[in-house]
């Protein structure tokens, strides 16, 4: 595809600006925009939640490179030169570092974790739908080979997807889709004024469950455990968690609504 937008020459060095970079630094902005506007139509300010989108980010990050560094420890010591291989981020490691970062955000500004929570996921799903549109530019995050219809063929030569045999699977686009879908469902959700932390339980089961069924369409390399991915592996976990956040939220409901009777 593109995995380069364009290039930059100064004192006769090329810089090159990837259209991965591009597209995060869209999906972070959006998200931002989406997450300010939430949080003011429930009368927070705007420059509180400008700061936390910035400590969220680079929390996310943060812990995005060192997960990648980590899954790919291996091949590193195995590498005739131990920063041989390029660093990289891991979507997953990077709400795992939000989340981290969003803890210490709710005891700074004073604001109930989950109640965070439902103002910032909606803009961490809209977020990740246009850093996979990245993916797809930048032919990383493939899918398995394909034939069929939508597949896609990649041929640039700084495209990791075009050392694998052509065509392949849209994983990439398919998983922009999703994450769309899924920042609708929780727009909706915001919304409909549910249970505070609702948006949150079903940002974790429905991303949980798209993100382990996704897995099994992708082929590049990646942290396996017992044949199954580390993103599949959070993602159980992710589920499980979201199910029980679930489960008390609908408890705490139904005792409410027995105290109003």
């Amino acid at each position: 595809m593109h995995p380069i937008l364009f290039q930059i020459e100064s004192a006769r060095l090329v810089r090159s600006v990837t259209t991965y970079g591009v597209m995060a630094v869209i999906g972070i902005f959006v998200g931002a925009l989406l997450i300010i506007r939430i949080a003011k139509s429930r009368s927070y300010s705007a420059f509180d939640f400008t700061n936390i989108i910035a400590l969220l980010v680079v929390g996310g990050i943060v812990v995005s490179l060192f997960t990648h560094f980590l899954i790919f420890l291996p091949e590193r010591l195995r590498a005739p030169s131990f920063w041989e291989m390029p660093w990289g981020v891991v979507s997953w490691g990077g709400v795992v570092g939000g989340f981290l970062a969003a803890l210490y955000a709710s005891r700074a500004w004073k604001i109930p974790l989950l109640r965070l929570g439902d103002i910032v996921i909606p803009g961490v799903a809209l977020g990740f739908a246009f850093g996979r549109i990245g993916c797809f530019f930048a032919g990383c995050c493939y899918g398995l080979h394909y034939d069929g219809p939508l597949h896609l063929t990649f041929t640039h030569p700084l495209a990791p997807a075009a050392v694998e045999v052509q065509p392949l699977f849209p994983i990439q686009l398919l998983s922009a889709v999703l994450l769309f879908t899924l920042c609708l469902i929780l727009l909706w959700v915001i919304k409909k004024q549910c249970a505070k932390g609702m948006a949150v339980a079903v940002y974790a089961i429905l991303y949980s469950m798209g993100r382990f069924t996704v897995e099994f369409f992708r082929n590049d390399p990646r942290g396996v455990f017992l044949h199954l991915s580390d993103a599949q592996w959070y993602s159980i976990f992710l589920f499980l968690t979201g199910t029980l956040l679930w489960r008390y939220l609908k408890f705490r409901q139904i005792q409410g609504e027995e105290l109003k009777t």
